[in-house]
């Protein structure tokens, strides 16, 4: 009888365990992508894995967890998700289903005319942009051409997109051109001379490019930015004092600083003009520099122009927030960087600057301890007033995408430990440039209401 009993609780809390699994935040997968003028308006495209285990957290857990990766599509306007599309699910069990090819992870790599090409553990896969159904993959490519000897490699380092769309490279070192709407390849040629990068029949605006990015990595702003007029930058009092040929040693150890700027053109360094190839080139290059050292060197020269601006509040562990840009094609910077291009962003960073009104954004915190969070604050050029304050569901940002009224934030938000179904959950902020009001979509699957900006800086700035 006894053992009828035993047999009896374990069948029960089998099937306890089986019914009530615990699904963990949704995580995101590489970069999330911003296409604009899809589908009638603008989207944001993300991939994201959630585990689902069976068992009590911390106690008790059957060995078996499923693994899920899903495709979003979400309005950045509204922060609401359009669709959810299911692209692989397997278990993790050492005897389950998982698939042939598991040890590279899942990421898109861009969109092209109504198709976004993303790598899967099973290799190659064109998702429709409206609904994220599958339109090929990879045999179905290989099948469509027969000079792709050896089908499509199941190795993401073998795959590109840029501004003229996929390319791929097969086992014999030949280069191929995708065509997203008829999936023909071709072989790849140089551009023409004619045909620039920043060329209209070049880019289009069809095609959108997933920009590189590592697991955890994270967005940092600038603690100072040149502007087309001027400057602006970020800085304590004893900062202040401690400049050199234009450039601030800065403290860890300071926590508030306020805004301070400079009017006027770009600073000139010599240290930044092209290195002299003459004589009478290098005569110049070395009195500039003379001169440069000896104003930097005068007592209250060295803020080269710079004050704090009048209506600037102080700000804790602030930065100004920023997005890349472009590095020019024949500069030494980019020659320099292009080999770590395949695996982290390093494109250059400029402050983000909104005109009507003329105006920065400046990232900062509520606390500086663990249980701070994020705000974000758009502040006034002439004369550092902030024109709206807005606290932010965010404990750290993974990625930032701009549209023309809106900013999207993605990152995560840490929450007491207690509080296990949100710890670490990761955020979709859709924020409106105009008023500061937030929306945010939790990936945990609750929408969260309208956050209204505050006027002023939070309190203790």
């Amino acid at each position: 009888m006894g053992v009828l009993v035993l047999v009896v609780l374990g069948a029960a809390g089998f099937f306890y365990l089986w019914r009530n699994p615990i699904d963990s935040p949704a995580r995101l997968l590489g970069a999330p992508l911003y296409l604009a003028g899809e589908g009638g308006g603008d989207r944001v495209l993300l991939l994201t894995e959630q585990r689902q285990v069976f068992g009590i957290e911390g106690t008790l857990q059957l060995p078996t967890s499923f693994v899920r990766v899903d495709m979003w599509a979400f309005d950045p306007a509204t922060a609401v998700p359009l669709w959810r599309q299911r692209l692989i699910s397997y278990s993790d069990h050492p005897r389950g289903n998982r698939p042939a090819v598991g040890s590279y992870q899942p990421t898109m790599l861009g969109a092209d005319r109504g198709v976004v090409w993303a790598f899967m553990r099973d290799g190659l896969r064109g998702l429709s942009v409206a609904d994220g159904m599958p339109v090929a993959d990879a045999a179905a490519i290989a099948q469509l051409n027969p000079e792709l000897s050896g089908g499509l490699p199941l190795d993401p380092s073998f795959y590109a997109f840029d501004e003229r769309g996929l390319l791929v490279m097969t086992a014999d070192a030949r280069e191929w051109r995708i065509d997203s709407e008829t999936l023909i390849v071709r072989p790849e040629t140089a551009r023409p001379a004619s045909e620039s990068a920043a060329s209209p029949a070049a880019t289009g605006s069809h095609v959108a490019i997933a920009p590189p990015r590592l697991p955890g990595e994270r967005v940092h702003g600038l603690q100072e930015s040149d502007l087309d007029d001027g400057w602006i930058g970020l800085l304590s009092e004893e900062e202040a004092g401690t400049t050199m040929l234009g450039h601030v040693t800065r403290q860890e150890d300071i926590h508030r600083r306020r805004l301070w700027a400079r009017q006027g053109p770009p600073m000139e360094l010599a240290l930044a003009t092209p290195f002299p190839q003459t004589a009478a080139e290098s005569a110049a290059y070395a009195e500039k520099l003379i001169a440069e050292i000896d104003a930097s060197l005068t007592p209250g020269a060295s803020l080269g122009g710079r004050a704090p601006m009048p209506a600037s509040p102080e700000f804790l562990d602030a930065a100004l927030l920023s997005e890349r840009v472009p590095e020019e094609e024949d500069s030494l910077a980019a020659d320099l960087l292009a080999g770590l291009s395949d695996v982290v962003d390093v494109r250059p960073q400029e402050a983000i600057r909104l005109g009507d009104p003329d105006s920065v954004l400046v990232l900062h915190k509520d606390r500086i301890d663990s249980e701070g969070r994020l705000r974000l604050a758009r502040v006034a050029l002439w004369d550092g007033r902030v024109l709206w304050d807005s606290a932010l569901p965010l404990s750290e940002i993974y990625a930032l995408m701009r549209g023309e009224t809106m900013l999207v934030l993605y990152g995560t938000l840490f929450t007491p430990a207690f509080d296990r179904r949100s710890r670490g959950a990761e955020q979709f902020v859709s924020l409106d440039l105009r008023t500061g009001a937030a929306r945010t979509f939790e990936m945990l699957g609750r929408p969260a209401g309208l956050a209204a900006p505050e006027s002023a800086p939070a309190p203790g700035k």
